[in-house]
């Protein structure tokens, strides 16, 4: 507890007080296939806000009928970030499977899981969101015996980079081009984390 005099300066003026923001509860909540709105809405958002981190597109994702929102909830792990008393979301992630059949060849499908459509509020970003969700997807992986986390950067997206590095993630080496948009391509880089 403060008292007057430590309120004081050496020459009896008031001292400036500096007051810390106070960080809001996160709450980490997994989505349900009932909750396509929900998934649907934050999706448009990120995409809206962050274009250039995603390769698909705002436009694009518009057009997604009801039914594969949904089937995208019961295909993969989708995970929601809340804070403040209105429970504003502030941060989605993805823990899913290889997405192609050609890429069994390249991941035990049974032990590998790839991280998918990470992103957090500009207003959020450096508060420990992207720590909070992708250690909730580490649990979820852990509990179903994954051994491995994989994830794709895009190249010039260098703060998911350093901040997946962070997190223990590690580059594999491997590249390959993405389209983005017709004729707009771009390069992705592979990282991986080992879970056991």
């Amino acid at each position: 507890m403060s008292t007057v005099a430590d309120l004081m300066g050496p020459d009896g003026s008031a001292k400036t007080l500096h007051s810390q923001p106070k960080r809001q509860a996160l709450t980490v909540v997994r989505l349900r296939a009932s909750d396509w709105g929900v998934l649907k809405m934050v999706r448009l958002r990120a995409l809206r806000e962050s274009p250039k981190a995603f390769a698909t597109g705002y436009q694009t994702e518009c057009r997604v009928p009801r039914s594969v929102w949904q089937s995208r909830l019961t295909a993969a792990t989708w995970l929601i970030a809340r804070t403040g008393p209105d429970h504003e979301i502030v941060g989605v992630a993805c823990l899913t499977g290889p997405d192609e059949p050609g890429e069994q060849n390249l991941v035990d499908a049974g032990r590998t899981r790839y991280v998918e459509a990470v992103w957090v509020a500009p207003d959020a970003r450096r508060q420990g969101v992207v720590r909070r969700l992708l250690s909730s997807l580490e649990a979820e992986a852990r509990h179903q015996h994954i051994d491995e986390l994989m994830l794709w950067v895009l190249e010039h997206n260098r703060i998911a980079w350093e901040a997946y590095r962070h997190l223990g993630f590690v580059p594999t080496g491997e590249e390959q081009p993405l389209r983005v948009a017709p004729g707009r391509w771009v390069q992705e880089r592979c990282m991986r984390k080992q879970l056991v």
